[in-house]
């Protein structure tokens, strides 16, 4: 009976149609850049959606938590794990554990430059160029060796900053991370921004 009602509140809430019922979830995470990075297995680690419940009966709805008081903190939690890879997460209790630090501190920055570059995707899939320059420019802060380039350079590119673009194509040939196919694809792009300049 529980589980059924809190299934229709969450549907009343603005949560999408779900293929099976939520299930009881018990987990950790580290609080960094704003993000909450699961630390609860050491070979996958992954951006955590937190939500707390706000209001009662039809004023009922599932929000974001918000995570900068928790800065650099590492948390453990309980709720209700939502449909989806990772799924959200509706909270019932929530604590500090203490810093985040050792190698759960080691797993999530390993996670979090990733997770930036992420955000530069969606940032700039809604057409905000500015917030998806930022981010990206903070994936690559983190981890340089990662082949982010190609993102910034598509950006730049869409900004009208050819001259930095190419530049960034050019790394992501000399970078061992990148893919030979994001190579080829740097190579192509790299043509045409010379034509550009030429004009």
């Amino acid at each position: 009976m529980r589980l059924g009602l809190l299934m229709l509140a969450m549907l009343a809430a603005g949560w999408p149609a779900m293929a099976s019922a939520p299930v009881k979830y018990k987990g950790s995470a580290c609080i960094l850049d704003g993000f909450a990075i699961s630390t609860d297995r050491s070979d996958r680690n992954y951006q955590l959606r937190l939500l707390r419940k706000t209001g009662s009966g039809d004023e009922t709805q599932y929000v974001a938590e918000d995570l900068a008081p928790l800065e650099g903190k590492a948390i453990a939690f309980n709720g209700w794990l939502g449909p989806g890879y990772p799924g959200p997460i509706m909270l019932i209790s929530m604590r500090v554990v203490g810093p985040c630090a050792g190698p759960a501190l080691a797993r999530a920055m390993r996670e979090l430059p990733a997770e930036w570059a992420g955000r530069a995707h969606a940032s700039r899939r809604r057409g905000d160029l500015p917030s998806a320059l930022a981010a990206i420019n903070r994936a690559i802060t983190l981890d340089p060796a990662r082949c982010h380039y190609d993102t910034r350079a598509d950006i730049l590119a869409a900004l009208g900053r050819l001259a930095e673009a190419g530049a960034d194509l050019q790394r992501v040939l000399a970078l061992d991370d990148c893919r030979s196919e994001e190579k080829e694809a740097a190579k192509s792009k790299l043509l045409r921004i010379d034509q550009d300049l030429k004009r």
